[in-house]
């Protein structure tokens, strides 16, 4: 599958290396290793040296610390990341979504939302010990190999340009909160499989390389795996179609003219541009509209804009079929206004889209409660506090609920539960200890 030499000791020396690789295939490390280190002295061509040299380091037993200082780049990059981790905390268990989105996680509504960042620190993020073992282990291999090809510089330049377009593909791709080094690390055996084919010269000696088939095997396996597991392969994808992209820009062939090496680069960066800005750029997505009528009229019922936070839900609720949100959302703004019934219809149809809503269910038990139906409130109320037991406000209103019906004892236990796992500053701390007393 190699270049044919001319001398007899490059013969010899394609033979041994050929043996070598048969050897590591049957997982025998240190016979290949021999093998290399006598192909080596069989003085190969120019053209097949550095895949001799490759497969040495591959079996030769080199020690970590030696391994991080000839990659410098690589070690930089992936020690970023262990670092990420180690801050994150729980290094022992999966990281939390609301925490992974805290640090940087890509996820589509986010990006949408100003938040480009993303695009590049969620290559540093990661979800577990697992998922960050396995992406240091084997990504280092990878990029090291890259960084002998292309030197420290021109590798970090790769790993975050394919790590940013990996991420874009995932945002264009599917609503996920996605972290990961993989993205850019896929860019970097797609960069190399990008060398190794201009190093090569013809697909036939391409397809027919071990080292080379081995790495196409590793690729199709992963993808396989990523159609049964949560795993993005969307990134996986991204990342390699860019690596593949970048390989003629960042390594470009001898004697090419700068004009040409000038129109490569404009043309790939180009198209990783127009990616980027297509994620960058909200989609048509009704979950999306949803997503920013939410916002907008939370905002505008936390800031007491009533009207204008009933008006906003009114719009989305015309334009199309609507989540529960939006629904609880024109509940609420119509029960501040002296809608009652209005928000009773509402926060029932938020509830039939999504019965498992508990704000929904608190919120329907609130206002029957103003209606003077508490054996309806304390009811709703009860499905709330069933959905989520650390609200104390709930409790409070279902106390009063119970205590209009004569269910004291279990008014009392309400209100009791709820002075017990209210923060020191709740504000109707006062108010339910003075019922607690009165029922007493």
């Amino acid at each position: 599958a190699r270049p044919r030499a001319a001398a007899m000791d490059a013969r010899d020396a394609l033979e041994v290396y050929h043996r070598g690789i048969a050897k590591e295939a049957l997982g025998r490390p240190a016979d290949a290793a021999r093998d290399h280190e006598q192909a080596l002295q069989a003085s190969p061509g120019p053209e097949l040296r550095p895949w001799i040299e490759q497969a040495l380091r591959r079996t030769r037993k080199v020690s970590v610390l030696e391994r991080l200082r000839a990659s410098p780049a690589t070690s930089l990059l992936l020690g970023i990341s262990v670092a990420v981790f180690v801050v994150q905390g729980s290094p022992f268990a999966n990281v939390p979504v609301d925490v992974l989105l805290a640090r940087g996680a890509v996820e589509r509504y986010h990006v949408w939302g100003g938040q480009y960042w993303r695009l590049l620190t969620s290559a540093f993020l990661h979800i577990g010990l697992i998922h960050l073992a396995w992406n240091v282990i084997n990504g280092f291999s990878w990029s090291s190999e890259v960084e002998r090809r292309l030197g420290p510089a021109r590798t970090v330049a790769a790993y975050l340009l394919t790590g940013v377009g990996a991420s874009a593909v995932s945002v264009l791709g599917h609503r996920v909160v996605a972290a990961g080094s993989s993205g850019a690390l896929f860019g970097m055996i797609g960069l190399l499989l990008a060398l190794w084919h201009r190093q090569m010269g013809s697909w036939k000696a391409f397809l027919g390389d071990p080292v080379v088939r081995s790495n196409l095997k590793m690729v199709a396996i992963w993808f396989a795996i990523g159609l049964a597991l949560p795993m993005d392969n969307f990134a996986h994808a991204g990342g390699l179609a860019f690596g593949v992209l970048l390989g003629w820009p960042l390594a470009p062939p001898p004697g090419s003219s700068r004009a040409r090496r000038a129109a490569v680069w404009t043309g790939g960066l180009a198209i990783l541009g127009a990616v980027v800005v297509a994620a960058c750029r909200p989609g048509a997505d009704p979950a999306w509209r949803a997503a920013i009528v939410l916002e907008r009229g939370q905002r505008a019922l936390e800031e007491g804009r009533h009207p204008e936070a009933e008006a906003l839900f009114d719009e989305a609720i015309r334009a199309r079929d609507m989540p529960a949100g939006v629904y609880l959302g024109r509940g609420l703004a119509r029960h501040e206004q002296g809608d009652a019934e209005g928000a009773k219809q509402d926060f029932r149809e938020a509830l039939h889209r999504d019965p498992r809503l508990p704000e929904a269910h608190a919120a329907l038990g609130g206002v029957l409660a103003d209606l003077g139906d508490h054996r309806g409130a304390a009811a709703a109320l009860a499905e709330a506090i069933r959905l989520r037991p650390d609200v104390p406000d709930w409790r409070f209103v279902r106390g009063h609920s119970l205590a209009k019906l004569g269910e004291i004892d279990e008014a009392r236990r309400e209100l009791s539960e709820a002075l017990r796992i209210a923060p020191a500053d709740w504000e109707r701390r006062t108010e339910a200890r003075v019922e607690l007393e009165r029922l007493r």
